[in-house]
């Protein structure tokens, strides 16, 4: 599992992008009101890209974002 913060940003949307095309399974920190381009997501399979609306700024809230990770990618 991997963790990217910064994930709607131009940046964050292609690195997600590739690493679900490389089959890696992601998950992401999106603040209220961000999106991510349905082209890319559609490029996850079931189960591979989980989602975490919150603020990085938030230390209980990426202290629960970052379990189970083994890379943090701060495109934030």
């Amino acid at each position: 599992m991997i963790l990217i913060t910064g994930a709607s940003g131009l940046l964050g949307h292609n690195v997600l992008r590739l690493l679900l095309e490389q089959g890696q399974r992601v998950r992401i920190v999106l603040r209220e009101g961000s999106t991510i381009d349905p082209e890319v997501l559609s490029a996850a399979s079931e189960g591979q890209l989980e989602t975490i609306k919150g603020n990085i700024l938030n230390d209980h809230m990426m202290g629960r974002a970052v379990e189970g990770c083994n890379a943090v990618v701060n495109c934030a």
